[in-house]
């Protein structure tokens, strides 16, 4: 602790600056005679961790703490003791008026404050969050302001880049030609950067096609330019993937001949951001102005950023007029073929461009399909036993660069599952990279229920031969056992098998489900009914093609019996067939 002048203890790097300051020299006077107030106020200044400073006096004299010395810059320490306006030349236009409103008493704070500072000699954007807080002396009156506060310019550009890169977005979304596009980004870039121009140079034809102004200034109408070569050193550091910046800082990021010709178009500040593709330099994004000024970190970023959503805008543009131009061709292939639905993927951008009968197949409203949906919305749909792997073979179709087909199902809104045949084929640019993804679907539901209802019958087939094996077996082993003779055998076998072949139609025509009871009955009994021998009666039961088989072996022996010694062997008889089901 400093003993004989405590106020200054705990101070850091700033209490030894001040014990050591000659302020008998200065109008704040040797430090024994300053007042209680200064006292007080700089002890709590020093040993704060926040940037906090203090303005004395009627000139508003600068004292800091070591957390505030940053902020000037440069301008420490020779910023300690030195009035206020000294201090803060560049933006005492603003601060002026906010300080004099706490010499008259009241307090003030401003958030996010703009301060264009030249703290290093050169402009500087900087946002703040600070307060002013007026000090009392001993009689009372404003004797000084408390100042405290921190930067927030990193906050405040980030905020501002992304607002920007939205309407960046939205602004692209509606042009449909690259002219357009770089346009809609020159305009985008107005706000931050007004004054400026935009231009793109992209490789055609061996050299380089740019689209932009003729001269550096905010285009409105863009004309196209060809360009053969480019600036060697500029070309060279636009390949290595790095931002050129030129600027009042880096007046040698062009060599001799780039500033000389930056000279001449009067271009006094320039930005250019590569656009890599495999790591290949494709073209370059760049942004000009005519009054000098410097290029902050924030500003590099946000070109850079820009630079690549407007290549890729571009190169949707160019996909959507490929489409645009092979859509009448391939509706009218559509219409002629099974194909139920059709699929344009944006890989860039992962946006997915659908007719309406895809849309609807994949339960997604064909309104939002049209506009464009990521691949999620369209996935949602698949069935879970098939959604894994069908996502696995669409992956694996994108790193091949190769085509695509997988049968799978979808689930409908009304519960229902639909088959479908999906076939595509991943698209790359000219360097490799993939950018687009087409391709059409077939519902196969009607041919997988056929082949489905297909398999079930041959099951029942072989079912069927195999228990209508058995059942011919017993009917030979039963005649053997109640036949005399041969005739009365093959009479006996005969009847019987015509019988089971009956019960076989019926089991047919419905498809080997099920036949009625009644049925089995009337079919058996038919041949001898005049429509008033026979009466039958009873609830309607189904039975499946084993019982069927059964009772119509039983009705058989039943009715024959009838004919040869019951009703039916003469003309008057008749019979009465009743049947009734067990609760139990």
């Amino acid at each position: 602790m400093d003993r004989k002048f405590p106020f200054l203890s705990g101070g850091g790097e700033m209490g030894e600056i001040m014990r050591a300051h000659d302020w008998a020299s200065t109008p704040f006077g040797p430090l024994e005679s300053w007042p209680q107030s200064l006292r007080s106020a700089l002890s709590i200044c020093l040993n704060s961790a926040f940037p906090v400073a203090i303005y004395w006096g009627e000139e508003l004299r600068l004292l800091y703490n070591d957390a505030w010395s940053v902020i000037p810059g440069p301008r420490h320490p020779s910023a300690l003791g030195k009035p206020a306006k000294e201090v803060w030349s560049d933006i005492w236009h603003i601060i002026e008026p906010q300080l004099g409103q706490v010499l008259d008493g009241e307090g003030f704070a401003t958030f996010d404050q703009l301060l264009p500072m030249q703290r290093y000699g050169f402009a500087e954007e900087t946002f703040w969050n600070y307060s002013f807080t007026p000090i009392r002396g001993e009689d009372g009156s404003v004797v000084g302001v408390f100042n405290s506060g921190s930067e927030t310019t990193n906050k405040v550009q980030e905020e501002r880049r992304l607002s920007l890169l939205f309407q960046l977005v939205d602004r692209l979304g509606q042009e449909m030609s690259a002219e357009g596009i770089v346009e809609g980004a020159a305009e985008v870039l107005s706000e931050p950067m007004p004054g400026v121009s935009v231009a793109l140079a992209h490789q055609k034809d061996g050299g380089y096609e740019i689209l932009g102004p003729g001269e550096p200034a905010l285009p409105r109408r863009l004309a196209l330019q060809r360009a053969r070569t480019m600036d060697e050193k500029l070309l060279e550091t636009l390949r290595a993937g790095r931002t050129v910046v030129y600027d009042e800082r880096h007046l040698d990021a062009l060599g001799e001949r780039g500033t000389a010709k930056m000279r001449e178009k009067n271009i006094a500040a320039l930005l250019a951001a590569p656009i890599l593709q495999n790591r290949e330099f494709v073209a370059a994004f760049f942004v000009t102005a005519r009054e000098p000024r410097i290029w902050s970190d924030a500003d590099i970023r946000l070109v850079a950023e820009i630079a690549e959503r407007v290549w890729n805008a571009i190169e949707l543009a160019n996909a959507r007029t490929r489409l645009r131009e092979s859509d009448a061709r391939f509706e009218m292939a559509v219409n002629a073929s099974a194909i139920v639905g059709t699929w344009n993927w944006d890989l860039v951008n992962d946006l997915i461009f659908t007719d309406e009968r895809f849309a609807e197949l994949y339960s997604v409203e064909p309104a939002a399909a049209r506009e464009g949906l990521s691949l999620d919305n369209f996935l949602g749909s698949l069935h879970p036993d098939d959604s894994g792997w069908v996502k696995e073979r669409i992956e694996q179709a994108i790193e091949r660069r190769g085509e695509f087909s997988a049968e799978y199902r979808l689930q409908q809104k009304d519960g229902t599952v639909r088959w479908v045949l999906a076939e595509g084929r991943c698209e790359t640019n000219d360097t490799g990279r993939p950018v687009r993804f087409p391709g059409v679907s077939v519902d196969l539901t009607d041919r997988k229920n056929a082949e489905e209802k297909q398999a079930l019958l041959v099951r029942e087939l072989h079912h069927r031969v195999k228990n209508n094996l058995a059942t011919v077996q017993s009917i030979i082993r039963y005649a053997l056992r109640t036949s005399s003779t041969i005739d009365e055998l093959q009479e006996s076998v005969s009847a019987r098998i015509a019988a089971l072949s009956r019960t076989h139609d019926l089991l047919a025509r419905g498809e080997w489900t099920t036949v009625s009871v009644e049925t089995i009955f009337r079919t058996e009994t038919e041949a001898y009914d005049d429509g008033l021998r026979v009466r039958l009666s009873g609830p309607d039961i189904e039975l499946d093609a084993d019982r069927a088989a059964a009772l119509s072996t039983a009705v058989h022996e039943l009715t024959t019996n009838a004919l040869k010694h019951g009703a039916l062997s003469s003309d008057k008889g008749n019979v009465e067939v009743d049947w009734h089901v067990h609760p139990d």
